[in-house]
């Protein structure tokens, strides 16, 4: 989005703080973030940006589907001009590329690998949403790649709680999402000799695309 965040990203990258990164298309530093992606050799997948309401990401609407696939195929498209290749996954602001015009349509091909929905505990939200969570992530199961687990790391997460999701890694795949576009998140990871960096030293670690 910006060359700050960019930055960030690749100094993550150099110091092994991070395995992955997405890239969003048409955006002011999308151009210079390819290109140092390249020179670098990083994983890198899409990272759709849609705008659309709470509940038209979970609701199927055929007025705007024409629209919606040709944002998907435009911002597609502008990777792999920018990148050279295709993307190593796919993921979207605010989880956007899990919305029903998208998933339900089959507008993302077969076999791609896609962030799944968080993961959450029975305690955590209701039957509902875990219910509509579940169903979507059956979908990606059935049609795409993806982690076994998803969680969100940041500053305000406490040590016992990381190290419980990660005793999963022993015999599960574990995606933790981070944004070192925000200071609080950045200098978290960043951290020498901080709680992060010493968690994931004894962490097998893979990128998506060694999925």
């Amino acid at each position: 989005m910006t060359s700050l965040t960019t930055d960030r990203i690749l100094d993550c990258f150099r110091h092994e703080r991070i395995t992955s990164a997405t890239a969003m298309m048409f955006l002011d530093d999308s151009e210079r973030s390819a290109e140092l992606a390249q020179s670098h050799n990083l994983p890198i997948g899409l990272h759709l940006n849609f705008t659309k309401s709470k509940y038209a990401r979970i609701i199927y609407n055929p007025k705007i589907q024409c629209q919606v696939e040709y944002c998907f195929k435009s911002q597609l498209t502008e990777f792999e001009r920018l990148y050279g290749k295709s993307p190593t996954h796919i993921d979207g602001h605010h989880h956007i590329h899990l919305c029903s015009n998208l998933i339900f349509s089959k507008i993302i091909p077969s076999g791609m690998k896609i962030r799944k929905n968080f993961s959450f505990s029975k305690k955590e939200k209701n039957f509902i949403n875990r219910g509509y969570r579940r169903l979507i992530d059956r979908i990606i199961k059935t049609r795409f790649l993806s982690t076994d687990f998803f969680y969100a790391l940041n500053s305000h997460v406490n040590e016992p709680d990381i190290l419980e999701k990660l005793s999963r890694a022993h015999d599960s795949c574990v995606e933790f999402m981070v944004h070192p576009g925000t200071y609080e998140e950045y200098t978290f990871i960043m951290g020498m000799g901080n709680m992060y960096e010493r968690i994931i030293q004894g962490v097998d670690r893979g990128s998506y695309e060694s999925l």
